[in-house]
Parts: C-alpha cells; structure tokens; sequence
C-alpha cells in the first residue's frame, strides 16, 4: 500500500520521532529520571494542560501509596502527549 503524503507532514513526522528519541535516550542513559513529578509536570507542560490531559486519560497518573504520596508521571508518555497535542516539536529542557 502506498500513501502520498506532503512534505510539511512528514518533516513533523521525522521532528516527532526525534523529539521523543532524544527524551527516551536520556531517560536510558541516566541523564533524565524515567517520572517527573506532578509539580514538575505542571510546571515543565502547564497545570491546565496536565489536568486536562489526565482527564482525558491520555496521560495516567501514578501513586505508589495511600495519602499524602507523591504522584509521579511517565516521562515519555506525557512528552509524547504533549508533542501530539500542541504541534509544537520541542519536549522539555533536560541538561546536557
């Protein structure tokens, strides 16, 4: 099967998959930890837009415990999330 596609989509295509491989490379290499915190979500994406995304269960929230335990997001997925949402092709600053 073949699809015509126009050369606009498949540069967002390829800024896509490299956006997302920069983010899981360091996640595998140590430099990024594999969750953000809820607080770091909110502040790397927006609280709105975490919100949203979390009601929407595009992103799931992880809690280890009961009460007062932190809520931890995977990394990837809510960068993935985010790169889909707002067309934008640039994930969050993680050092060097």
């Amino acid at each position: 099967m073949q699809y015509n596609i126009h050369d606009s989509q498949l540069t967002n295509l390829i800024l896509f998959a490299f956006e997302i491989g920069k983010v899981e490379a360091k996640v595998e290499l140590g430099k990024a930890k594999p969750f953000l915190s809820q607080n770091e979500a909110h502040k790397i994406y927006g609280r709105k837009k975490v919100e949203e995304w979390i009601k929407n269960g595009l992103v799931q929230p992880i809690k280890d415990g009961d009460g007062n335990s932190k809520i931890r997001i995977d990394r990837l997925n809510i960068a993935k999330t985010a790169l889909a949402f707002n067309r934008g092709y640039q994930t969050e600053k993680i050092k060097p």
